[in-house]
């Protein structure tokens, strides 16, 4: 049986080797952890933006809308505004 005599530089390295395994393996899930991070945040920024387009084109669409109604306001008050005169106009045996 024979005895291997072990150096303390040699413990040393091997201890430096497995430090080093170990930070590589912390460094490699805290790189996975921070894709996941970015594919999430990727996924939420397009959906910030779909949803944001959309809003963009109900408010144009309510803008449009608010603008015929305020037209329609306008003649409707000039019809009135007519009306008034036309009836001031007429004659007592109306």
């Amino acid at each position: 049986m024979m005895i291997h005599i072990i150096e303390p530089s040699q413990i040393l390295v091997n201890m430096d080797l497995i430090m080093l395994d170990h930070d590589l393996r912390s460094l490699l899930q805290r790189v996975s952890e921070l894709e996941t991070q970015v594919t999430f945040q990727e996924q939420t920024i397009m959906d910030l933006n779909h949803a944001l387009a959309t809003q963009q084109q109900d408010l144009i669409h309510t803008q449009r809308t608010l603008a015929i109604f305020n037209q329609k306001l306008q003649l409707l008050e000039q019809c009135l505004t007519d009306d008034n005169e036309a009836i001031l106009k007429q004659p007592p045996h109306y």
